[in-house]
């Protein structure tokens, strides 16, 4: 077996507790020279902290859904459907339109229309979200809704979950509304669940007709 030992002459090792305490002396004078240059540059007034947002967010933030405006537009399967929107339908052959009408409008540059043009019973176009930070909360969904020739159950609003996944969502909400309107505000007001995970949120023509939305909103209400 073979030992490595430090060795350090008899005058160095003297010399190291005298060289410690000069280091530390120095260290000492340098903090203190520091301390009294700092007292002479002028200083700002404290910076008051900023309070940080409560988990209820105001009414006015969407923290949740994105292009709620529709400005933009993708190519989804064989048809064109809302960025970080889902556009389906009830399995069969194509029945429903999805697109981006900038003629009808209620403001801004275009509505999400909705139209019927074959056998199958509903079309719809929704967002995925994670609610469970705020399960137990009062929110808000409401958009600008106009229709034309609305039959059957009808269209509007729609919001489903069935708690922690989205396999088989069952509705929490909706309101879907017959025959023909100019623009209208619609709004649905509701209590999530407090087991809620997962929603979808959205509208729905559940019939013959078309429908346009405009401005769609979701807010997070104080409860």
């Amino acid at each position: 077996m073979m030992m490595h030992l430090n060795l350090v002459p008899a005058s160095q090792a003297n010399r190291r507790p005298f060289l410690s305490r000069n280091v530390k002396a120095l260290a000492v004078l340098a903090c203190l020279g520091l301390s009294a240059c700092q007292t002479t540059v002028p200083t700002t007034s404290a910076v008051p902290s900023v309070p940080q947002p409560a988990l209820v967010a105001p009414a006015t933030m969407k923290p949740l859904l994105r292009n709620m405006d529709f400005k933009l537009w993708v190519a989804q399967g064989t048809v064109q459907c809302a960025a970080d929107w889902v556009c389906s339908q009830h399995t069969g052959p194509l029945s429903y339109l999805f697109s981006h009408d900038k003629a009808v409008t209620k403001s801004g540059s275009g509505s999400a229309s909705l139209e019927r043009t074959g056998p199958e019973d509903w079309g719809t176009m929704w967002q995925d979200a994670d609610f469970h930070a705020i399960a137990g909360r009062k929110v808000r969904l409401s958009a600008d809704i106009k229709r034309a020739g609305v039959v059957g159950k009808g269209g509007g609003l729609s919001f489903v979950s069935n708690g922690s996944s989205m396999t088989e969502p069952a509705p929490i909400a909706d309101k879907f509304i017959e025959g023909t309107n100019d623009w209208r505000r619609e709004e649905i007001v509701i209590t999530l669940p407090r087991s809620i995970s997962y929603a979808r949120v959205g509208f729905a023509l559940e019939g013959s007709g078309k429908i346009w939305v405009d401005n769609f909103v979701f807010e997070i209400l104080p409860n």
